[in-house]
């Protein structure tokens, strides 16, 4: 089981984070996850729904070069801007964080082992403040393999 676990956890991950304004969240929440999850990860695509100059200006200058930053025009909603972003990703699966979210430790390793055990292709946010410190609370995010069409993962969210 841990070679199992050892060899989906190599699969290419990437983190979505929609954001709307925000800005002092929505860095720690990104400076989290470069440090607890950083080694394992392919990249960061922060989706912005048209924040507010102060956000939109910490997110263009962010120092980390495996962020990419795209914003949206108008706000579209939480829903099409996970989508917009999960369009934007190739990696095998995609982890959605909401933007006040902080990470304290890698927990890929339980998201991969709990995805071999259960083959659960998705969890759904209850809390959107809770911090992710063990399975307990992973209801906070989404781990979807990236295979799933938008609309389904919208359909999904909303389910």
């Amino acid at each position: 089981m841990l070679d199992e676990t050892a060899r989906s956890c190599s699969k290419r991950i990437d983190v979505i984070i929609p954001v709307y304004n925000a800005p002092v969240l929505t860095r720690r929440c990104i400076d989290s996850v470069i440090t607890h999850l950083g080694k394992s990860i392919h990249r960061i695509l922060i989706q912005d729904d048209a924040s507010d100059s102060e956000t939109r200006a910490m997110l263009d200058h962010l120092p980390y070069s495996c962020v990419e930053v795209f914003h949206a025009e108008k706000n579209e909603g939480f829903g099409t801007a996970v989508n917009t972003a999960v369009s934007r990703s190739d990696a095998f699966y995609v982890l959605i964080l909401n933007s006040d979210t902080e990470v304290k430790h890698n927990i890929l390793p339980l998201l991969c082992s709990a995805l071999l055990l259960t083959q659960i292709r998705s969890w759904r946010p209850l809390f959107p403040q809770e911090t992710v410190t063990t399975i307990s609370t992973l209801a906070v995010m989404h781990c979807i393999p990236a295979t799933i069409s938008a609309p389904t993962i919208y359909a999904d969210m909303l389910s």
